[in-house]
C-alpha cells in the first residue's frame, strides 16, 4: 500500500467518527444568545425644554420641546440607566447645551442630523465605556415667539 492510499483509507474510516462531534442544539443556543445580546433596544434619554437664543434678524425666540431616546445592546440597558441617573445633572447640562447650540437652519433639516449628532456626543461623554449606538428623537415641538 502506498502512503497516499493509506492516508485516504484512514480519512475514510475516521470521517464518520468526526462527523458526529458537534452538538447542533448547543450551536443553535449559542447563536440565539448572541443574537439576543446584540439586539438593539431603546432607552429613554429624557425630555428637555430649551429656549434658543434670540434670532438677530427678526428678534424671535424659539422654544424646543424634545423627547430623546438612545439605542443600545440589551445587556447594557441597566448599566446605561444607572449611569444616567448617577450623572443626571452633568448629563442634562451637556444635552441642554447641545440643543441650545442648534441653529434655526439645523432645526429645519428633515432628519435633524446635526442635533442628533450633538446629543449623541453629549450622551456618550457621560456614559463613557457603555455608549449608546444611536440617538433618536421620539417627539419634538418648536414654538416661535
Amino acid at each position: 500500500m502506498t502512503t497516499s492510499l493509506a492516508a485516504r483509507l484512514v480519512c475514510v474510516l475516521l470521517l464518520p467518527a468526526v462527523a458526529g462531534c458537534y452538538d447542533p442544539a448547543a450551536m443553535i443556543e449559542r447563536v440565539r444568545n448572541d443574537a439576543i445580546q446584540s439586539r438593539l433596544e431603546e432607552v429613554s434619554l429624557g425630555d428637555f425644554h430649551v429656549t434658543l437664543p434670540r434670532d438677530v434678524a427678526n428678534s424671535e425666540t424659539t422654544e424646543v420641546y424634545v423627547e430623546l431616546f438612545g439605542r443600545a445592546v440589551r445587556y447594557r440597558l441597566a448599566e446605561i440607566e444607572q449611569k444616567l441617573a448617577e450623572n443626571d445633572h452633568a448629563y442634562r447640562q451637556d444635552v441642554l447645551l447641545a440643543i441650545r447650540s442648534t441653529s434655526n437652519e439645523e432645526l429645519a433639516e428633515p432628519n435633524l442630523t446635526k442635533l442628533r449628532e450633538r446629543v449623541f456626543e453629549a450622551a456618550n461623554a457621560t456614559l463613557g465605556d457603555t455608549p449608546v449606538e444611536k440617538v433618536g428623537i421620539s417627539y419634538i415641538r418648536l414654538v416661535r415667539h
